[in-house]
């Protein structure tokens, strides 16, 4: 079995994220690979982002 680099994880922050995010960190971790997480946000809330600053821990991708 190889190693992995990176585990990415695209969420929409709703119900059910958590637990894939707690996936995706507990595979990164045992692999000792990277984590990327992706905040998949809709057109709507891409009009509230830019009124309030997201986090910067998550890349907005529509």
């Amino acid at each position: 079995m190889s190693e992995l680099d990176r585990v990415y994880a695209a969420v929409d922050l709703g119900e059910g994220s958590a637990r894939v995010l707690g996936f995706a960190a507990a595979l990164a971790r045992a692999s000792g690979a990277e984590l990327i997480a992706f905040h998949v946000i809709s057109p709507g809330e891409q009009e509230d982002r830019a009124e309030t600053p997201g986090d910067s821990r998550f890349v907005d991708v529509m």
